[in-house]
């Protein structure tokens, strides 16, 4: 949870981030990791708390605005859905590729 915690705040820190960004050196674990850990259907495992940890700080800094009434699982489903509709992105690192695909799909609108 610390190293998802410290991932989040470096992708935060940046202005712009998009998966050709994100390929940024010291990831922990990149997305195909992560893409196999998420082809477990239990809604409670690594790969749902990996994601539930990065949305929650893409959240808290305004990277992704999430619906008030989204689940974890469905966030979860979201996120997976993007995983495997771009391999192509799934060797950058996988918090940075959890947060593009929050961003894409729960953007924050601008003031």
């Amino acid at each position: 949870m610390l190293r998802t915690l410290i991932v989040a705040v470096m992708i935060a820190s940046a202005s712009s981030i998009s998966p050709l960004h994100a390929a940024w050196v010291g990831a922990f674990m990149n997305g195909n990791a992560l893409y196999d850990a998420c082809m477990n259907r239990d809604p409670n495992s690594f790969c749902a708390g990996y994601i539930e940890g990065v949305a929650d700080m893409a959240s808290q800094v305004g990277l992704a605005c999430l619906p008030i009434y989204s689940t974890k699982l469905q966030v979860t489903d979201m996120v997976k859905q993007y995983l495997t509709k771009h391999p192509e992105q799934r060797h950058y690192g996988a918090s940075s590729t959890v947060q593009v695909a929050l961003t894409e799909a729960f953007p924050c609108q601008k003031p």
